[in-house]
């Protein structure tokens, strides 16, 4: 077969380009290949896997981790808190109610003979049964009655108590609910103006509570730059951004995307800022006073804002670094290393803040005061 080819490509001097060509095309068609299964590949996990299907067992990364020196010892699993049933299953333990951030009623039912003849009787114990009930909220129509008084040609006549919308007639417990409601819980006006209709036979149309809205956001604004300029006169921030769907009036037929800029640093408060695009110019704005270190994702705007100024310092999440070593898994037996590392790490900083709070808790219950720190 040999002697066969040589002979042909003495034939054909153009045979042995053509079996160079074709060969390189098999190196490229292969890679090809093999980028598109990894893409195909992340995209299930992406999508079938849960959230990114990024956890490994201990036995997962001891067969990725096979062939490779033993450089790390895998921590046993935190044992879980479990309870046997009759059946020999076991479940874990429900978590006990915390009583004292319930209201309490207590119902005490007397035994029809005690209560036809009490005398005679003595109580020896008790049984208690608790259940979790619903009482439905209410709306009610509050009226402020000011007499107006004359004395000796002088009148007298009280002020009103502060309201959130002067002349309105929203009070600050139903405007909080509304807010609470839409922003906390993701109940569109739309929403709510057919449960106040349906629950409480009050008409409350979504275009009064959407003016309602915008007068509540005027009041919160001393807030928000409380939060703001209190974020920012720190020197380590936190920095991420998610997309939202939204509706603009001048565009009919189809919603937009907008994006929500989210800042904050640990044990602080959190600040949304509302933009419509991802572009640089959102953070460029926000930190424009901000000095110091900015953990982010890994976005290009932050780094672009870096080289631009000299007073700003990048700083990496492992979260995200930890996300390219596991999609390289599958290439490597190297990348499984780095993921024990990152998550013995993680359990590490874990198990610290579980002993901190622990010391914590046990400082205030020696004090014998829970406010004391």
């Amino acid at each position: 077969m040999c002697v066969y080819q040589c002979e042909l490509m003495d034939t054909d001097p153009t045979l042995l380009q053509k079996v160079d060509e074709l060969s390189a095309r098999v190196v490229t068609l292969e890679t090809e290949n093999r980028l598109l299964r990894q893409k195909l590949d992340q995209y299930i996990r992406h999508y079938f896997g849960g959230q990114r299907n990024e956890c490994l067992d201990k036995h997962q990364l001891e067969l990725l981790l096979q062939g490779l020196p033993n450089v790390i010892a895998l921590p046993a699993p935190e044992p879980k808190t479990t309870t046997a049933t009759r059946n020999g299953q076991a479940h874990p333990v429900r978590r006990m109610l915390v009583e004292d951030k319930l209201e309490i009623q207590e119902i005490v039912i007397e035994p029809a003979e005690v209560q036809a003849q009490p005398d005679g009787w003595k109580k020896i114990s008790e049984e208690r049964t608790s259940q979790l009930d619903w009482v439905a909220p209410k709306i009610i129509k509050r009226v402020y009655i000011r007499p107006r008084y004359v004395k000796q040609e002088r009148f007298a006549l009280a002020q009103l108590p502060a309201q959130p919308i002067e002349q309105g007639m929203v009070g600050p417990g139903l405007l909080a609910q509304i807010l609470v409601s839409k922003y906390e819980y993701h109940q569109p006006l739309y929403r709510q103006e057919k449960m106040f209709r349906q629950q409480f036979g009050v008409e409350l149309s979504r275009k009064t509570m959407g003016c309602w809205v915008e007068q509540a956001a005027e009041l919160l604004k001393p807030v928000y730059r409380a939060i703001r300029e209190d974020l920012l006169a720190g020197n380590y921030l936190q920095a991420d951004k998610t997309p939202i769907r939204y509706l603009d009036p001048d565009v009919k037929g189809k919603s937009q995307q907008g994006y929500l800029w989210v800042y904050s640093r640990p044990k602080s408060d959190v600040l949304f800022e509302w933009r419509i695009s991802r572009s640089r110019e959102g953070p460029q704005e926000f930190l424009k006073k901000f000095r110091g270190r900015l953990q982010t994702d890994g976005y290009g705007a932050y780094e672009s804002l870096a080289k631009q100024r000299g007073d700003l310092t990048l700083v990496g999440c492992w979260a995200h670094a930890r996300r390219g070593f596991h999609e390289a898994l599958a290439e490597t037996k190297l990348a499984a290393w780095f993921v024990g590392q990152i998550g013995q790490d993680m359990r590490w900083k874990r198990n610290c803040a579980k002993i901190k709070l622990a010391r914590h808790c046990g400082r205030r219950c020696e004090s014998g005061n829970p406010n004391q720190y």
